[in-house]
């Protein structure tokens, strides 16, 4: 069975200097190294859900077979601070936000992973979630800042934490063929827009070269609609804008690749010469990756643009009779015979 996820870590793993370093935030994990990350939506649950007692139902994996890296909170009742468990705080430190902001650059994940990667690997992945709160007047005037703050961290085995992942895009398609089941013709596209909108498992791969983005294309959510970036600019954890699939179209899902159009100043030619010559090196290996493991992206999508064409099959019958209708008539109209099926 392929796996989204396993495309991203493939790739990360190709176009790294060294070993790519693993860490969920804020719902989506992270494959992060020196030339750039990989984000994959599709996380594991980091709180423990509030059962009745006379509830069967019982935690998830994630949270039975994970351990919270938070020994206790101390403080004021209103500014709780946590106190993590012994050496944690060497590998949470990278990845939590500070108080200020919940946004990032490319730099700061490239920054992260560097420290992560100079500690000992013990094979466990380290799993944040970040609350935020509205603080007006933070810096003297009005609708200047928010609180940001930790509210869960854990601790997991990262094999069965992939694992887990692998699980969770098979229980996401299984999900999507559910809850459009029995939907009315009338209403399908309305309901798998809405059905599809935050499942997917979308992910994407960010270096200062390339953007790649699966199931779904989109654009860099930020100010500037165009195809650049630099390492400094600054995303929010929705870092891409993605577009919706055309639910009347037959297997819309595919990979996106954007190469960034980078604007460079040079003093001379030879500083021209050297900086293009790496440029392209780089460049080439990442692309050289990204095809290598294509077949891997090409099964997971074959996957998901089977089950799309399953649960959206009569709009796209509907859209093909009337397109094959348009055609006649402009054959009609250009005075040419129309072509008959057979």
């Amino acid at each position: 069975m392929a796996y989204a996820v396993d495309f991203v870590l493939k790739v990360m793993d190709e176009i790294s200097s060294y070993k790519p370093v693993m860490f969920q935030r804020d719902g989506s994990l992270y494959v992060a190294s020196g030339q750039g990350f990989g984000k994959v939506s599709h996380g594991l649950q980091t709180w423990i859900k509030e059962i009745p007692s006379w509830s069967k139902e019982g935690q998830p994996p994630e949270i039975l077979e994970s351990v919270s890296a938070i020994e206790e909170w101390v403080g004021y009742e209103w500014d709780k601070k946590p106190k993590f468990l012994d050496g944690e705080v060497e590998y949470l430190r990278p990845i939590v936000f500070g108080a200020d902001d919940n946004s990032f650059s490319l730099n700061e994940v490239l920054r992260a992973a560097r420290e992560l990667a100079e500690l000992p690997d013990d094979g466990k992945i380290r799993m944040v979630r970040h609350g935020s709160s509205y603080h007006s007047h933070k810096y003297g005037y009005a609708s200047d800042g928010i609180d940001v703050y930790l509210t869960e961290a854990r601790i997991m085995d990262r094999d069965r934490y992939l694992g887990l992942v692998r699980a969770k895009e098979d229980m996401i398609l299984q999900d999507i063929r559910a809850r459009m089941s029995g939907v009315e013709e009338r209403h399908l596209s309305e309901a798998y827009q809405r059905v599809t909108l935050v499942t997917l498992p979308d992910c994407l791969i960010l270096t200062p070269n390339m953007l790649v983005s699966l199931p779904r294309s989109g654009r860099l959510e930020y100010h500037r609609d165009r195809n650049s970036w630099t390492n400094t600019e600054r995303f929010q954890e929705n870092v891409l804008r993605l577009y919706s699939a055309e639910t009347n179209t037959e297997s819309p899902y595919g990979v996106q690749v954007i190469l960034n159009a980078k604007n460079q100043f040079v003093p001379n030619t030879e500083s021209l010469s050297s900086g293009v010559d790496a440029h392209l090196t780089q460049l080439k290996k990442e692309l050289d990756a990204v095809v290598k493991h294509m077949p891997l992206a090409d099964a997971f999508n074959a996957r998901l643009n089977e089950l799309h064409n399953e649960v959206m099959k009569p709009d796209i019958e509907s859209y093909k009779r009337v397109m094959k209708i348009i055609k006649g008539k402009r054959e009609i109209l250009k005075g040419e015979p129309v072509t008959k099926s057979a």
